[in-house]
């Protein structure tokens, strides 16, 4: 699967030979912060991974859109659905995750323990989440010591509604208070057990972008007004 777009300005666009790489880095300048703003137009979750997957390269006439990231990165510009990168629409998780080296298996199959981080402000954005916050605030706090974790008090189920009808409980039930040393700030966090005997975890899907298509289609555009 191709994630690079190599565009021969002068061939195509008939730049002046001598001034070629000149022009070449202005059109690529131009060119890279469009794709900058597509970013920044991403679901904040996705934003990083990508970033950190975008490559531009000038040389003599030729520009270079590259995205070298990982999965993740990958799933963004080509999508991620029941066939893996490439493909779009709702998958059971469990076809993911349950591959990872941490799982375990039990006499109903395979197994996996997953961290479910609650940031402060997701939990306070609920409702019911103000309560469910003063109370994780008061809890025995757990900590982690290698593959050891040493447990202290968990939420209670019912505190805030259920994100979806389908789910088994409620986002801050289970939910315990980790802190790694004296005086840390506190971090909130639970766990849920995917397994091949269990429910299906259905994800929605990530929705191919190509935004590196978008940007190379912009190249007479961005030429006309760079000059």
């Amino acid at each position: 699967m191709a994630t690079r777009k190599n565009i021969d300005l002068y061939k195509t666009l008939g730049l002046d030979a001598k001034a070629k790489q000149r022009r070449s880095k202005r059109i690529a300048a131009a060119l890279w912060a469009r794709w900058r703003a597509m970013v920044r137009e991403l679901p904040h979750r996705y934003q990083q991974s990508y970033r950190a997957g975008m490559r531009l390269s000038v040389e003599g006439s030729h520009v270079e859109l590259a995205l070298k990231g990982d999965m993740m990165a990958q799933s963004i510009e080509y999508g991620f659905g029941p066939g893996g990168v490439g493909t779009q629409g709702p998958y059971d998780m469990r076809r993911t995750l349950l591959r990872s080296a941490k799982a375990k298996f039990g006499p109903r199959g395979r197994y996996l323990n997953v961290p479910m981080r609650m940031t402060t402000r997701k939990m306070r954005g609920m409702a019911g989440g103000n309560r469910a916050y003063a109370l994780a605030r008061q809890l025995a706090s757990s900590s982690r010591s290698g593959a050891q974790t040493m447990l202290g008090g968990a939420l209670p189920r019912g505190l805030t509604q259920k994100l979806r009808p389908s789910h088994a409980t409620d986002p801050t039930h289970g939910v315990r208070r980790y802190v790694k040393k004296v005086g840390a700030r506190a971090q909130y966090g639970s766990f849920r057990t995917i397994s091949q005997a269990g429910k299906p975890w259905v994800h929605p899907g990530v929705k191919a972008r190509r935004l590196v298509r978008r940007v190379a289609r912009m190249v007479p555009s961005v030429v006309n007004e760079v000059g």
